[in-house]
């Protein structure tokens, strides 16, 4: 449609929807409180955080223990390797 054409509603609006001027404002004002009402999202960004870091707490002190068990398993074949020598020269 062409601007000429259309019809103005009650409010001097051109066509459309037209919605009055108080429900628009309860409509505007509640739109923009949920828009800056970041409590929810505040809260739910808090608990990720929070998990991610117990994530990466786990997984650092599962590699530790893994570290330290191959360590031990590393030093315990060095060891058979020393004493399979010591014992082979023996002989």
């Amino acid at each position: 449609m062409f601007p000429e054409k259309q019809e103005r509603d009650n409010h001097g609006e051109r066509g459309g929807i037209s919605l009055h001027p108080p429900f628009q404002h309860r409509f505007d004002h509640k739109c923009i409180s949920s828009l800056s009402d970041t409590s929810s999202h505040d809260a739910e960004m808090e608990r990720l955080e929070k998990e991610r870091e117990e994530q990466i707490l786990a997984l650092k002190q599962k590699h530790e223990a893994e570290a330290a068990e191959l360590e031990a398993q590393r030093k315990a074949e060095e060891e058979a390797l020393l004493t399979q020598r010591k014992a082979e020269e023996e002989d």
